[in-house]
């Protein structure tokens, strides 16, 4: 995928979560500062719905912490503690959502397999880089792509040390996803992220808030996630 085109499809997803309007400028939610919402009206509104979603990673990686304590993972390189991981994720997955997001369409196929994205989600495993760093200039050279496949959601679950924890937030974003489906989008679909090194693990939800038949279609969306990613540099 060419440079030129991330920023317009980017841009393209970018939606108020409650009403989804996207002409208007938009802001970030404070607590998780990932979903994005055109009021105060609408934030307050969607709340019921973004509850648990703005704090399903702390779930997450509190369950990943204590399977990592239990199995005495390496030791984290340089001064970075579990927390300084988790955080410089967190962060570097902010930075690079536009080109995440359109990587998870291009990898499910939603412009021509819709439905896919309520029974795959698409996992991303990272390793570090000798510059990791809590820095924030830092981060977005912090992380390599490793492995990037497409799994059922049954697989993700067998495979991932906190099954219990995933299968519960994948429940909660179906359930999100079916008012979605109602008003003729998507739903949500998933990116599963993860650094076997540290031991953190991120689940973020995507929302396809209408169809994307029209949407250009990447078959070498791997190569140009890799490439992106390869460059640290946001977008």
């Amino acid at each position: 995928m060419p440079h030129t085109q991330l920023p317009a499809l980017a841009q393209h997803f970018r939606q108020c979560q409650n009403c989804y309007r996207s002409d208007v400028p938009l802001k970030n939610c404070s607590g998780c500062n990932r979903s994005h919402y055109c009021s105060r009206e609408c934030q307050k509104a969607h709340w019921r719905l973004h509850k648990d979603r703005c704090n399903h990673n702390r779930d997450v990686r509190t369950l990943v912490r204590e399977h990592d304590l239990n199995n005495e993972t390496a030791p984290l390189p340089g001064e970075l503690s579990r927390r300084d991981a988790d955080a410089i994720l967190k962060t570097w997955v902010h930075i690079y959502k536009p080109a995440l997001q359109i990587a998870v369409v291009n990898a499910l196929t939603l412009q021509s397999t819709p439905a896919r994205c309520q029974t795959h989600l698409v996992d991303l495993t990272l390793a570090p880089t000798p510059s990791i760093s809590r820095h924030q200039q830092s981060i977005p050279g912090s992380f390599e792509v490793e492995h990037v496949h497409v799994r059922s959601f049954d697989d993700a679950i067998a495979a991932s040390a906190a099954h219990e924890g995933l299968q519960h937030l994948l429940d909660r974003i179906e359930e999100e996803s079916v008012p979605v489906r109602e008003r003729g989008g998507l739903g949500f679909a998933v990116l599963l992220t993860r650094v076997p090194m540290l031991g953190p693990m991120l689940l973020t939800p995507f929302g396809m808030m209408e169809r994307l038949d029209d949407l250009p279609v990447d078959p070498r969306w791997e190569i140009s996630l890799k490439r992106f990613i390869r460059r640290g540099v946001p977008i």
